[in-house]
């Protein structure tokens, strides 16, 4: 398995998302869970900008999806509003965790946790962690 995969993996153990993606640097989804149909193209435009500033995104599908003029006349349904997080993992490309907004949203805290996690990792040339090792790791920052 590939370092981004069981990055992905971890992070989706860690912050309890529904869905996961792993993209690599291509924009081509090498890893996912519990995706049930293609992320729609404002999540694709997100997961390429956010590896292309290197920072981590936390938003969600409505505020993605919504033209800024028609924000008076729009009506998002409360179930269908997602929190989405986008990590880039530099060189290898990005993660996308996603999960119903009612159910909490993931803290920035736990966000930066990651992509400090994997840039210390990337860092050290240590890739070849397993998921387990990658959550002490984790569970060890401060």
């Amino acid at each position: 398995m590939s370092f981004l995969s069981t990055f992905m993996r971890s992070a989706l153990r860690i912050t309890g998302a529904e869905h996961a993606a792993a993209f690599d640097t291509s924009m081509t989804i090498v890893d996912s869970s519990g995706l049930e149909a293609e992320l729609e193209a404002f999540v694709l435009e997100c997961i390429r900008d956010t590896m292309t500033t290197d920072a981590p995104v936390i938003t969600d599908n409505y505020s993605l999806s919504i033209d800024p003029s028609q924000v008076p006349h729009t009506n998002q349904v409360l179930p269908a509003l997602r929190a989405i997080v986008v990590i880039p993992v530099a060189g290898y490309g990005a993660i996308y965790l996603s999960h119903p907004v009612r159910d909490g949203l993931i803290p920035r805290d736990m966000v930066e946790k990651l992509f400090h996690l994997a840039a210390a990792v990337i860092e050290q040339g240590q890739t070849e962690y397993q998921e387990d090792e990658l959550l002490a790791l984790y569970n060890e920052m401060s």
